[in-house]
């Protein structure tokens, strides 16, 4: 216990030591926040921290800092304690948990490694150089530091981490087994629900998707009958729900369920906006918003600026409402596109309560199912008029969303039973997407690419990869054996791994025939596109945006139509585009296109010809405008 007598400064001083030691330290949580709450003693607090050149008093006033938001003045309180104490646990704790960027990340590391030379069994400090290196996404070096750290001493935080580290390697049985060792037993709901919707990043086969699916199901009934208390749902959004669409199946039903396991654990997601109450349709402007964490240079904020640039303001009003995070510019070209630029609070209750207040007449969720935010507000009833399209292209199984906009071009017959919403099939691809500028253009040279072979470019993220498409890359490149297939690595080199591992299984030699790339900026990509032979859109769940890049670099892209909109979206291009005789029958035909527009040049160049000269009826034109307006406008005034 921290003596009641000690003046302001000394309990600050203690407090802060005590709380490094154990984040969970009652007393010590009090005792602070006594001190900050009442402004004489914390005055008198900061004065005495500030004249003292004692370590401990330094980092003691660097805590008081980063409670009050002063990041700087934290930064710089804690980098002089430990400029005077390498092994000063209050700051080591607070720069770590103060570092924002990778490289801040690694930075806090490197003072970590140099702590624990003094200390090497020193428990809070391993944990804290795992989370460090967590954070500055050094995924394989901070697993078993943190699982040291856990031996040393029990470590529900550093527990936590393993658990989504192994989640991130694609590691999801690892994962369920640190769960049940260390953490079942503290019963923390959110916790509970995403160890319960665990999914593979990478299956091994089709047989693992079941498996895994299966225990989806079952886990999530399980919990329905004696659902979890969610006070923040946010903090219980399944990390592996967006992967349920790459299975190539009908996920209705289990986003379905999950949806109402959501609801009974926190009723407070149910919520009408009271201007939705009223009977009658106002008149003038329809005001419409769009909500989004993507706004920005992303695949849904590529997609859906024309939107916000180009309806026609006589009849909307447009808002942007912006989840808080990463912005760039594409973020100012809506700031300045839109009628309203609001950026909402982190606060799930908070943002939902400004965006009620605003009396929408329809929301556009660009996408639903990706990050937590938008998912969870998509639960209240905010608008009269609430919906959806392709940004995550399936259903979302949440019942106060009403529509999912796709297109004639894109479904095939009978698709409504796929999606919880209402299908609306307009007449025009349901995406305005701004054509991408290379600033520079990359030769193969450049990108590390050989100029002797033929190269058969598949520049998707990974988890796109059905093992369904491994028998068709094997065989193409059986019968081109001097083909090299071009992948990305993407973020976590682990699942490159994982995916190299299955492909040769399939019989691919991928010393030879297979190269990953590092992750890439848009230049380097879009002239990956242009140096390729041909590119390669995955069966199941193909490009949308890439596709769409890809054509403005006149590249062939082979594709072959999928049971589901996410698999069929290059094709509706190309149909488009009236050259539906690009689209291949079936997996066999697919392969034969890929390897003639591989290996003769006469007839590749054909095809970037009618490429070129077509993609405008998917670029540059407003169809798809048009019909996002009219289809509101005739939802809520018809």
């Amino acid at each position: 216990m921290i003596p009641q007598a000690d003046t302001p400064d000394a309990i600050v001083e203690r407090c802060s030591a005590a709380l490094a030691e154990r984040p969970d330290d009652a007393d010590a949580t009090r005792r602070l926040g006594a001190i900050l709450t009442d402004p004489a003693q914390l005055d008198a607090a900061m004065h005495a921290l500030a004249q003292s050149a004692a370590p401990g008093r330094i980092a003691a006033l660097g805590l008081v800092h980063q409670i009050l938001g002063a990041r700087d003045d934290a930064s710089a309180a804690y980098r002089r304690a430990v400029a005077r104490d390498p092994a000063q646990l209050v700051a080591l704790r607070g720069l770590m948990t103060l570092a924002r960027s990778p490289a801040e990340s690694e930075e806090a590391a490197e003072l970590l490694r140099e702590a624990l030379k003094h200390d090497p069994e020193q428990a809070v400090l391993m944990a804290d150089l795992g989370s460090a290196l967590y954070r500055a996404r050094r995924y394989v070096q901070a697993l078993p530091i943190l699982e040291r750290a856990i031996q040393l001493r029990p470590n529900t935080a550093a527990a936590r981490q393993c658990f989504f580290l192994h989640q991130e390697l694609g590691e999801p049985e690892r994962a369920r087994a640190v769960f049940a060792r260390h953490l079942s037993r503290h019963c923390d709901p959110a916790l509970e629900l995403h160890a319960a919707t665990l999914l593979p990043p990478i299956p091994s086969s089709a047989a693992h998707i079941a498996r895994w699916r299966d225990r989806f199901r079952r886990n999530v009934a399980a919990l329905a009958d004696d659902p979890p208390a969610l006070g923040d749902p946010g903090q219980g959004f399944a990390r592996s729900l967006f992967l349920l669409a790459y299975h190539g199946l009908d996920d209705r039903s289990l986003r379905s369920d999950l949806a109402r396991l959501y609801r009974r654990a926190c009723p407070a997601l149910a919520f009408t906006a009271p201007h939705c109450l009223e009977a009658k349709p106002r008149a003038g402007r329809i005001k419409l918003a769009l909500v989004s964490s993507f706004f920005r240079d992303h695949t849904v904020g590529k997609l859906n600026i024309g939107f916000v640039e180009r309806l026609p303001r006589e009849l909307f009003e447009v808002t942007v409402f912006a989840v808080p995070g990463r912005a760039d510019a594409m973020t100012q070209r809506y700031r300045a596109a839109a009628d309203r630029f609001v950026t909402l609070p982190a606060n799930l209750w908070e943002a939902r309560a400004l965006i009620a207040d605003s009396q929408q007449d329809a929301i556009f969720y660009p996408e639903i199912g990706m990050e937590a935010m938008a998912y969870m507000l998509a639960f209240a009833r905010l608008a009269p008029l609430q919906f959806t399209t392709w940004g995550h292209p399936e259903t979302t199984g949440i019942d106060t969303i009403d529509a999912f906009l796709s297109s004639a071009w894109l479904e095939p017959a009978g698709a409504e039973a796929a999606y919880s919403e209402t299908l609306v099939w307009l007449d025009a691809l349901p995406a305005a997407p701004a054509p991408p500028e290379a600033k520079r253009r990359f030769e193969r040279a450049h990108l590390g690419l050989p100029e002797d072979r033929r190269l058969y470019a598949c520049p998707q993220t990974l988890f796109k990869f059905h093992p369904s498409f491994d028998p068709m890359l094997a065989e193409i490149l059986a019968r081109d054996p001097d083909g090299l297939l071009v992948l990305l690595e993407g973020p976590t080199p682990e699942w490159a791994a994982k995916l190299a591992r299955r492909l040769r299984r399939a019989g691919i030699d991928t010393d030879h025939q297979v190269r990953f790339l590092p992750p890439m900026p848009l230049d380097q990509y879009l002239s990956l596109c242009r140096v390729a032979d041909v590119v390669l859109d995955p069966p199941v769940f193909g490009g949308g945006n890439s596709s769409y890049e890809a054509f403005c670099q006149d590249a062939v892209v082979v594709t072959v139509e999928g049971e589901f909109l996410r698999g069929r979206i290059t094709a509706a291009m190309y149909r488009k585009m009236g050259l539906a005789d690009l689209v291949p029958a079936d997996a066999r035909a697919y392969v034969d296109l890929a390897l003639r527009v591989a290996r003769d040049k006469d007839f590749r160049a054909e095809q970037q010809r009618r490429i070129a000269a077509n993609r405008h009826r998917i670029y540059d034109n407003d169809d798809g405008v048009k019909a996002l307006a009219a289809f509101v406008e005739g939802a809520l005034r018809a």
